[in-house]
């Protein structure tokens, strides 16, 4: 290709063999010059231009840049693989003539259930949500669970959903999964024998909130035995629930289906059998219940494996409990329940 200067002596070379009239204004020569001088300035421009445009690129890529990498510029939904115990990771609303009735925390699993509204708390909630930390699932006869079991079911949220072909919560459920952040699954699940069993399933599904995380508040405090951990902490989740009736599960790893659990209850009306830290109780080969521990209530501890867990430990764990300040003012009570 032709230099700039090789094209403009091309272009003008026509004018040089041209002769002017005598009475002509115009000159040649003094058109060249001009040609020539607009032509640096034009690349002259051009490259100051060339020349802002990479300081500004310099300047303000650098920023860009940090805004994509860095965390704190930029939100991505994502799931934990492990919950904190001491935080509830979901919220949810009265949805499909259901309300909210307990929450229980987990560290793989956090799970709320749900009574039929306007009615008295039932001893068995009818309704549940479960939502897994990421890369878990519920096991199904022995196998775990696979979304592609499902049937197509509308969207929650902006999250693909479907209905599950067997329920994983339980029997006689109709049952509904979502993908709630990439990698982990939630599950809204009602009974089948309710009249539109998906579409309420669906609703239930719609009101859970995954953008909060409450501190669990429980009004006292326990010593763990050795080698055990918290697993989970049961609270109500209606404020027209006793908000003291609040349970701690605790168990090991190696065996998280033997588990114990620990917590205050109504006063008991029956007997003392036995004592514990020198105070009346009742115990039996897998409970123990001091009948008052102040506030007007009793503290009940036990197990759902008497094998793993005998009964002098559920005695031990019970004899721990203490209450952090005043039963009825919930400012006193404990966001980290071990001492």
């Amino acid at each position: 290709m032709r230099s700039s200067e090789e094209e403009d002596a091309r272009l003008l070379t026509p004018l040089r063999e041209v002769a002017p009239g005598e009475d002509t204004t115009v000159s040649v020569e003094r058109a060249i010059t001009a040609g020539r001088r607009k032509q640096r300035g034009r690349r002259l421009g051009g490259a100051c231009a060339v020349a802002v445009v990479v300081a500004l690129v310099a300047a303000v890529l650098p920023g860009i840049v940090r805004s994509w990498n860095d965390p704190g510029e930029l939100t991505v939904t994502s799931a934990p693989a492990e919950f904190d115990v001491l935080h509830q990771r979901f919220t949810a609303g009265s949805a499909g003539g259901f309300a909210p009735y307990a929450y229980e925390t987990g560290r793989y699993r956090q799970r709320m259930d749900l009574k039929l509204a306007g009615t008295a708390d039932p001893s068995a909630p009818v309704a549940a949500i479960a939502l897994y930390a990421r890369g878990q699932v519920p096991d199904v006869g022995g196998r775990q669970w696979d979304p592609g079991t499902g049937t197509p079911a509308p969207a929650v949220g902006d999250h693909r959903a479907v209905y599950l072909g067997a329920p994983v919560l339980g029997a006689d459920r109709t049952e509904l999964a979502w993908e709630w952040a990439d990698g982990a699954w939630a599950f809204a699940s009602v009974p089948s024998a309710e009249p539109d069993a998906k579409a309420k399933a669906h609703h239930v599904a719609e009101s859970v909130a995954v953008d909060t995380n409450p501190p669990v508040r429980v009004p006292f405090t326990i010593i763990a035995p050795e080698n055990e951990r918290l697993l989970g902490v049961v609270t109500p989740a209606s404020a027209a629930t006793d908000q003291t009736a609040a349970r701690l599960v605790l168990g090991t790893a190696a065996e998280p289906r033997a588990t114990m659990e620990v917590g205050l209850s109504a006063p008991v009306a029956y007997p003392a059998n036995s004592v514990v830290d020198g105070r009346p109780a009742i115990v039996d080969g897998t409970s123990a219940t001091i009948l008052d521990v102040g506030g007007h209530r009793s503290a009940k501890a036990s197990t759902n494996d008497s094998r793993k867990y005998a009964v002098e430990q559920v005695k031990a764990l019970v004899a721990s409990l203490r209450l952090t300040g005043s039963i009825a003012d919930s400012r006193t009570w404990a966001e980290n329940p071990l001492r």
